[in-house]
């Protein structure tokens, strides 16, 4: 059984009143995955990619008889100055109004600017993913760019697979792995980009191999 819960404010959930920590939506989906029908009552497995890696690490933090194992990819390790460096551009408001040309930003990155080979529908859909979250969708970034990583994950008491790519948060992710005891690094010099894409069958093949 695998669950894929959204965090507030994104996919079909609701938004909340404001910018949440990387705390307060872990506990948004420990709830959920308490409540969602047919969850083992034992503890799970946990798969956190990108700022997903902190909401894992976090989960596990909060609640630790309720997860077995974790595997997370490319993790956003940024220290303190690189958080404040980030934060302003990153969690800057999305502006959409009447004039089409608001949605430019969104089609460039979802549809115009799309893999070779990913169809158009593919695309599409995330482009439509994208604008779900509406003015709010940089939201998210505040709970990674304000979470104290270091100490977190040298507290991590559970078995965990760290993954790098190739793509931009090689060394951020490195510096995970050593900071979380006895984790497992694997680096994947063939996945380049578009990582949960293109390079989702490699990801895979390692993140199987380790729950297996």
């Amino acid at each position: 059984m695998v669950l894929a819960p959204d965090c507030p404010g994104f996919g079909g959930s609701d938004a909340p009143e404001r910018m949440l920590s990387m705390e307060e939506l872990a506990d948004t989906v420990l709830e959920a995955l308490a409540g969602a029908p047919g969850t083992p009552a034992g503890p799970v497995d946990l798969m956190g990619f990108h700022s997903g890696c902190l909401l894992a690490v976090e989960m596990a933090r909060l609640e630790p008889a309720r997860v077995r194992r974790m595997a997370i990819v490319d993790v956003p390790y940024f220290t303190a100055e690189e958080q404040k460096g980030r934060y302003p551009r990153s969690t800057a408001p999305v502006r959409y109004d009447g004039d089409l040309a608001s949605l430019a930003d969104a089609w460039e990155f979802s549809v115009a600017r799309r893999l070779d080979g990913m169809p158009f529908s593919r695309a599409f859909g995330n482009f439509v993913e994208l604008l779900r979250a509406g003015e709010r969708a940089n939201w998210g970034y505040h709970a990674t760019l304000t979470y104290d990583c270091a100490p977190r994950f040298r507290a991590v008491q559970h078995e965990t697979l760290v993954v790098a790519s190739q793509y931009m948060l090689k060394e951020h992710t490195r510096r995970a792995a050593a900071d979380i005891p006895g984790a497992l690094f694997v680096e994947r010099r063939d996945v380049t980009r578009a990582v949960m894409e293109e390079g989702a069958p490699a990801i895979a093949e390692e993140v199987l191999a380790f729950l297996d």
